[in-house]
């Protein structure tokens, strides 16, 4: 299925118009104009249904990044560190955490988890703290190996309590990009939301398991339907004016235009994906959140001073 690394309310909205079945979700309101969504898929018959592991799935819905002063970056880490740790339980000093920061870090739009990884306070021969681990195992193209099978190796070996991932997710909705964070108590598959899906990181893995994503990429054809609907532009009415025009005659220019505007809707632009113009700064920004929420909610955020 497509849209496995899409934001969970989206999934649920295309599956619910389809089916007329809906999820209840728990609303939240935090300062800043930030809003929260939390949803449960409860059973194997919901989680067949909407493509996603039984768990908790909360979303964080942010004001303008590009624009987020010191004080409401700080803010936000700080209750995405609350939902992490509601999610991990409690940590021990002999808990052994591993952080991984999935994509690939020479595209700026799939470049978040490395960039976390890279803030992880590691507490390696330090007393006192969780034994936090970080790997970034890039992707299939960069080095010849699945990501899941580096990671699995990595598991074996090290043994885990806890596992953290990190990865950017595929948007269904230019609103969405850059401006939600997704963290829940289930895997992650990497790949899925640009349709190159690769084995996912499950329970199988590590029975505690929380994934953090955030939607910066978009299919462009996506981004031409989201443009459609946000202008109230709906291709099956621009069917019906097109055969009315065939049938009043003399309207080759209009005839023209409308069958141009259906093959800009209908253009075969599915593997072209694309994202925002401020990429970059962007997930600076939300690296930053991120790692700053992860380092909290181990205990160790105190190592950055």
């Amino acid at each position: 299925m497509r849209f496995d690394s899409e934001l969970i309310n989206e999934i649920i909205s295309k599956i619910s118009i389809e089916t007329g079945d809906e999820i209840p979700f728990e609303n939240s309101e935090y300062d800043f104009g930030i809003t929260g969504e939390k949803y449960q898929i409860k059973n194997d018959i919901e989680s067949v249904r909407y493509g996603r592991e039984v768990g908790t799935y909360e979303i964080l819905s942010l004001p303008d990044v590009i624009v987020l002063s010191t004080k409401q970056i700080n803010y936000i880490s700080d209750t995405v560190a609350d939902i992490i740790s509601s999610f991990l339980g409690k940590l021990t000093k002999s808990s052994r955490v591993l952080v991984v920061g999935l994509g690939n870090r020479h595209i700026s739009s799939d470049s978040l988890g490395s960039k976390v990884c890279h803030d992880i306070n590691i507490t390696f021969g330090l007393r006192g703290y969780p034994k936090v681990m970080a790997v970034c195992p890039s992707v299939l193209g960069l080095t010849g190996i699945e990501s899941f099978e580096i990671i699995n190796g990595v598991v074996e070996r090290v043994k885990p309590t806890h596992i953290i991932l990190v990865d950017s997710l595929c948007a269904s909705a230019v609103s969405r990009l850059g401006s939600s964070i997704q963290i829940s108590n289930t895997g992650i598959c990497p790949g899925s939301g640009v349709g190159n899906k690769r084995k996912c990181f499950d329970k199988t893995l590590c029975k505690n398991i929380v994934s953090i994503g955030v939607p910066l990429l978009i299919y462009a054809s996506t981004f031409i339907r989201d443009v459609f609907d946000s202008n109230n532009i709906v291709i099956d009415d621009i069917m019906d004016i097109m055969q009315s025009a065939e049938n009043l005659g003399n309207n080759e220019d209009i005839l023209n235009l409308l069958q141009s505007i259906k093959n800009v809707y209908n253009d075969n632009i599915n593997d072209i994906v694309v994202s925002h113009k401020d990429i970059e700064q962007m997930v600076v920004i939300l690296a930053k959140i991120i790692s700053d929420a992860i380092n909290k909610s181990l205990g160790t955020f105190e190592l950055n001073k």
